[in-house]
Formats: C-alpha cells, sequence, structure tokens
C-alpha cells in the first residue's frame, strides 16, 4: 500500500469542507459567508422565489411596471456569471449560483425592448479598467441612471457618476 500525499490530503480536506459549507448556507436567506444577511432572510430555501438583487424585478410604486423597464442599462453578463461559476464549482459548490436566474436574464425580462435597451458591452475575461485607462471598461448611462458590469468597470462608473452628481448639481443652480 502506498503512502498518500499531504498535498492530496490536504485538497480533498478542502473540498469536504467546501461542500459542508455550501450544503448548511441556504439558497435565499439567512446569514450568507462573512455574515452578510441576504434577502428574503424568513424564507431560507425556498428556491421559488424571484431573485431580488438589481433593479430589474423591483416595481416602480407609481405604474406598478419595473423601473428598468423604459431604460437603458447593462449588468454582469451571464457569460461572466457562467464563467465564475464553472470555474470555482469544483471549490466552492454553488457559491455563485445561488439563484436560480442569471443577472442578464433577469434584467432583460424586466425591459420593454431587451434588444435595443440592453447593451452587453465588450467581451473581456480579465481586462478591466484603471484609474488612467478606461478601455475595457464598460459604463451605461441613461439621464439620471447609471449601471455597469462588473468590479473591473469601477473607474469608469465611479468617473460617469461624479460628471452625474455635478450635472445635476449644476441643473439645480
Amino acid at each position: 500500500m502506498g503512502r498518500a500525499r499531504p498535498g492530496r490530503l490536504r485538497r480533498a480536506a478542502a473540498a469536504r469542507r467546501a461542500r459542508t459549507r455550501d450544503a448548511a448556507i441556504p439558497r435565499l436567506g439567512g446569514l450568507a459567508r462573512a455574515g452578510r444577511p441576504v434577502l428574503g432572510a424568513g424564507q431560507a430555501g425556498r428556491r421559488d422565489l424571484p431573485r431580488r438583487a438589481g433593479a430589474g424585478p423591483h416595481p416602480d410604486p407609481a405604474t406598478g411596471r419595473p423601473v428598468l423597464a423604459g431604460r437603458r442599462t447593462t449588468c454582469l453578463p451571464k457569460y461572466l456569471e457562467r464563467l465564475a461559476y464553472l470555474g470555482t464549482a469544483w471549490r466552492l459548490g454553488r457559491y455563485y449560483r445561488t439563484y436560480p436566474a442569471y443577472v442578464q436574464d433577469e434584467v432583460e425580462a424586466a425591459l420593454d425592448d431587451p434588444g435595443s435597451q440592453f447593451q452587453r458591452g465588450p467581451l473581456t475575461l480579465t481586462a478591466r479598467g484603471t484609474a488612467t485607462d478606461d478601455t475595457a471598461a464598460f459604463a451605461v448611462a441613461d439621464r439620471n441612471y447609471l449601471s455597469a458590469r462588473w468590479p473591473g468597470d469601477a473607474y469608469l462608473f465611479a468617473r460617469r457618476f461624479c460628471d452625474l452628481l455635478q450635472s445635476t448639481a449644476q441643473a439645480a443652480r
């Protein structure tokens, strides 16, 4: 009988811990990792509830329509969400697939005309915007609404958000 390699044992133990941790985290309730509350905390384990992330499914109280219905927007693209899940599922289980719907699918469902209103942006995997270069970043502005896809767009989003605040302040004067 051969000896087990220590690295292999550590990896197997880590995989067991990840599976156990993933099974213990409720899908739509309770506390997620790092003790952060999850929306719908009283609904632990209910997989038939709609995803409540972002502004997509939230209705406008005045009209009853989704608040994004008439806006141009972007969000986390389905290909990036799938890539995050497929690249980490072996280690983290369903951590990146906590909810049944992809963000892009949910946002598109809230739009009046997804073909013209939703803008996915350029395909990127690792390129991201920096403090001095927005080449790889992407953000969409529509009147007083601003959206971006992922943390790699944060510098561009912040600059455009500052511009939006300044233009709003100037218009109020």
